[in-house]
Protein backbone atom coordinates (compact mmCIF):
# COMPACT_ATOMS: atom_id res chain seq x y z
CA UNK A 1 0.00 0.00 0.00
CA UNK A 2 0.73 3.75 -0.38
CA UNK A 3 -0.02 6.44 1.94
CA UNK A 4 1.52 9.92 1.38
CA UNK A 5 1.96 12.85 3.40
CA UNK A 6 0.65 15.97 1.88
CA UNK A 7 4.24 19.02 2.16
CA UNK A 8 1.25 21.41 3.45
CA UNK A 9 0.18 18.73 6.05
CA UNK A 10 3.90 18.08 6.98
CA UNK A 11 4.58 21.96 7.21
CA UNK A 12 1.49 22.15 9.42
CA UNK A 13 2.56 19.39 12.16
CA UNK A 14 5.58 21.21 11.91
CA UNK A 15 4.73 24.48 12.54
CA UNK A 16 1.91 23.94 15.37
CA UNK A 17 4.14 21.89 17.21
CA UNK A 18 7.44 23.44 17.13
CA UNK A 19 6.57 27.27 16.16
CA UNK A 20 8.30 27.77 13.18
CA UNK A 21 8.09 27.26 9.28
CA UNK A 22 9.09 24.00 7.94
CA UNK A 23 10.90 24.35 4.23
CA UNK A 24 9.68 21.18 2.16
CA UNK A 25 10.12 21.30 -1.50
CA UNK A 26 10.53 18.35 -3.91
CA UNK A 27 13.46 18.15 -6.09
CA UNK A 28 12.92 14.81 -7.88
CA UNK A 29 11.52 11.48 -7.08
CA UNK A 30 14.34 10.57 -4.43
CA UNK A 31 15.44 14.17 -2.97
CA UNK A 32 13.42 16.97 -0.99
CA UNK A 33 14.75 19.90 -0.22
CA UNK A 34 14.25 20.42 3.78
CA UNK A 35 15.15 23.41 6.35
CA UNK A 36 14.12 25.82 8.53
CA UNK A 37 13.46 29.49 7.61
CA UNK A 38 15.44 31.64 10.22
CA UNK A 39 14.49 34.84 11.71
CA UNK A 40 17.61 37.40 11.13
CA UNK A 41 16.21 40.59 13.30
CA UNK A 42 14.09 41.74 10.38
CA UNK A 43 14.66 39.97 7.78
CA UNK A 44 14.03 35.80 7.25
CA UNK A 45 16.15 33.34 5.50
CA UNK A 46 15.62 30.06 4.28
CA UNK A 47 18.09 27.67 5.41
CA UNK A 48 17.86 24.45 3.58
CA UNK A 49 19.46 21.35 2.20
CA UNK A 50 18.69 18.66 -0.42
CA UNK A 51 18.06 15.75 0.83
CA UNK A 52 18.03 12.36 -0.82
CA UNK A 53 16.68 9.01 0.22
CA UNK A 54 19.64 6.65 0.13
CA UNK A 55 17.97 3.68 1.87
CA UNK A 56 15.07 2.67 4.00
CA UNK A 57 16.48 -0.18 6.86
CA UNK A 58 14.76 -3.01 8.30
CA UNK A 59 13.56 -1.20 11.19
CA UNK A 60 11.70 1.58 9.47
CA UNK A 61 14.68 4.17 10.03
CA UNK A 62 15.20 6.17 6.70
CA UNK A 63 19.00 7.09 5.46
CA UNK A 64 19.25 10.02 3.99
CA UNK A 65 22.24 11.42 1.77
CA UNK A 66 23.35 14.93 1.52
CA UNK A 67 26.36 15.09 -0.37
CA UNK A 68 29.71 15.95 0.68
CA UNK A 69 31.13 19.04 -0.33
CA UNK A 70 32.39 22.45 1.97
CA UNK A 71 28.72 24.51 0.92
CA UNK A 72 26.61 21.36 1.46
CA UNK A 73 28.93 21.22 5.09
CA UNK A 74 28.45 24.86 6.27
CA UNK A 75 24.62 24.41 5.18
CA UNK A 76 24.49 20.80 7.31
CA UNK A 77 26.87 22.72 10.44
CA UNK A 78 24.36 25.96 10.47
CA UNK A 79 21.11 23.69 10.40
CA UNK A 80 22.17 21.38 12.99
CA UNK A 81 22.11 24.00 15.72
CA UNK A 82 18.98 25.69 14.41
CA UNK A 83 16.69 22.05 14.36
CA UNK A 84 18.38 21.18 17.85
CA UNK A 85 17.33 24.66 19.04
CA UNK A 86 13.68 24.49 17.75
CA UNK A 87 12.97 20.38 17.79
CA UNK A 88 13.35 19.66 21.20
CA UNK A 89 13.53 15.82 20.51
CA UNK A 90 15.37 16.69 17.42
CA UNK A 91 17.94 13.50 18.61
CA UNK A 92 15.08 10.87 18.82
CA UNK A 93 13.79 11.79 15.19
CA UNK A 94 16.90 12.67 13.60
CA UNK A 95 20.59 12.23 13.76
CA UNK A 96 24.07 12.03 11.98
CA UNK A 97 24.55 8.95 10.06
CA UNK A 98 27.39 6.30 10.18
CA UNK A 99 28.70 7.87 6.90
CA UNK A 100 29.85 11.53 6.75
CA UNK A 101 27.23 12.64 4.57
CA UNK A 102 24.40 10.77 5.26
CA UNK A 103 21.32 11.47 8.44
CA UNK A 104 19.20 8.39 9.93
CA UNK A 105 15.59 9.89 10.28
CA UNK A 106 13.64 7.46 12.70
CA UNK A 107 10.45 7.73 11.46
CA UNK A 108 8.67 5.97 14.68
CA UNK A 109 9.96 8.81 16.83
CA UNK A 110 8.06 11.29 14.92
CA UNK A 111 4.82 12.47 17.54
CA UNK A 112 1.55 11.52 15.33
CA UNK A 113 3.00 9.34 13.24
CA UNK A 114 4.44 6.59 16.07
CA UNK A 115 1.99 3.96 16.23
CA UNK A 116 1.46 3.91 12.38
CA UNK A 117 5.11 3.60 11.50
CA UNK A 118 4.83 0.51 15.06
CA UNK A 119 2.64 -1.44 12.73
CA UNK A 120 3.73 -1.03 9.00
CA UNK A 121 7.10 -1.48 6.94
CA UNK A 122 7.87 0.87 5.27
CA UNK A 123 9.07 -0.42 1.83
CA UNK A 124 10.23 2.76 0.10
CA UNK A 125 9.99 6.30 0.43
CA UNK A 126 9.58 9.32 -2.75
CA UNK A 127 8.51 12.51 -2.77
CA UNK A 128 5.75 13.59 -5.04
CA UNK A 129 4.18 17.62 -6.57
CA UNK A 130 2.16 17.14 -3.62
CA UNK A 131 4.22 14.59 -0.80
CA UNK A 132 6.17 12.23 0.56
CA UNK A 133 4.58 8.95 -0.74
CA UNK A 134 5.60 6.04 1.86
CA UNK A 135 5.22 2.50 0.04
CA UNK A 136 4.32 0.11 3.33
CA UNK A 137 3.31 -3.38 4.27
CA UNK A 138 1.42 -4.22 7.48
Amino acid sequence: MKVQLDYTEAKKFFSEKYGKELVFRRVNDKTATVGLVASLGPFSKEVAIDLNVVRVEKNNDVVLGYGNNVAVGIAVNTLLPLFKGVVADFGKVLEKGKDDDTFVLHLEAIGKLEKLFKVVTVKDVSFNGEGIVFAMSI
